[in-house]
């Protein structure tokens, strides 16, 4: 089993300086400007982590990434300069689960108990799965936080004023929930806002109300589902080898979008993000992960 435990590079709040180094692959209408991509903040009093403050620093930001930080620093000559005096400059944060810009129906439904006599509560519609897809709507591997992903600012705004300047997003419902996002909250659509658009599957032991009559409605059944659904992206893999060595006797393995997501994860090309309630979970979780050799 191999679990990594990787730390995320915290960004600076610096007044719109880093949205300027993203290059764009629209096209160009009228002049094109060329603006800096090297930038210096001078005279700064910079927080580099608590308890530990730098006076007069400079901040070199290149093509959007932090190259160096101290008193001692000089500014390159293709840097733009931006005095900060009088500023403080803190590390923002990086909200590393959440599911923010993700639609009602992506997010996770929290059932209340029921008053006497009151209807039955009604969750949002998770959005159809289209194209070649598992059998059971719970599997949805492929899903992409991207696909859905609607930043607006007001609410970006709301978490930048907390000092937050980037979050990582995943779909919030199902048990194969599919894969999230790392987005900087600068409320701008997912082409200008995305740090990284693969970041882990996200998975999780969610259940059916009973009443529903879908599968599974148990802890024992989504235990059961997951396992099923990793054994059969194994197969569909050693299938596709097959067929490709025996053209001629074996037929062709069907395409399935939803186990092609999961051999991904088999093969160690993305990472797994479970959701455990409590050490139990975690527990089975571990479990899970041993048997397949999950990241």
């Amino acid at each position: 089993m191999k679990i990594l435990l990787r730390g995320l590079l915290v960004a600076v709040l610096f007044g719109g300086i880093s949205s300027l180094a993203r290059e764009s692959v629209e096209p160009n209408v009228g002049l094109h400007r060329y603006t800096p991509r090297t930038h210096a903040l001078i005279n700064a009093k910079v927080v580099t982590r608590p308890g530990e403050v730098l006076e007069e620093a400079t901040i070199i930001v290149r093509d959007g990434l932090i190259e160096a930080v101290g008193q001692n620093v000089e500014a390159p000559d293709d840097a733009r300069i931006w005095d900060l005096s009088g500023k403080i400059v803190y590390a923002g944060f990086i909200d590393a689960y959440s599911h923010f810009g993700m639609p009602n129906g992506l997010k996770p439904f929290i059932r209340k108990p029921p008053e006497p006599g009151s209807p039955p509560q009604k969750e949002p519609p998770t959005p159809d799965q289209t194209g070649a897809s598992y059998w059971n709507s719970y599997v949805t591997p492929e899903r992409l936080a991207e696909s859905y992903y609607d930043g607006k600012k007001r609410l970006a705004d709301k978490l930048s004023d907390l000092g937050f300047t980037s979050v990582a997003t995943f779909p919030g419902r199902g048990i194969f929930r599919g894969q999230g996002a790392l987005v900087n909250l600068n409320g701008k659509s997912i082409n200008e806002a995305a740090v990284r658009l693969s970041v882990a599957q996200h998975i999780a032991f969610e259940q059916a109300s009973w009443r529903s009559g879908d599968y599974p409605s148990s802890l024992m059944g989504a235990i059961a589902l997951i396992r099923q659904a990793f054994y059969d992206g194994q197969w569909l893999e050693d299938s596709k080898a097959a067929y490709l060595q025996n053209t001629d006797k074996l037929e062709r393995p069907e395409s399935n979008a939803a186990l092609d997501a999961l051999a991904q994860l088999l093969s160690g090309d993305h990472f797994a993000l479970f959701h455990a309630g409590d050490e139990l979970d975690y527990q089975r979780f571990h479990r899970i992960a041993e048997e397949f050799d999950l990241d």
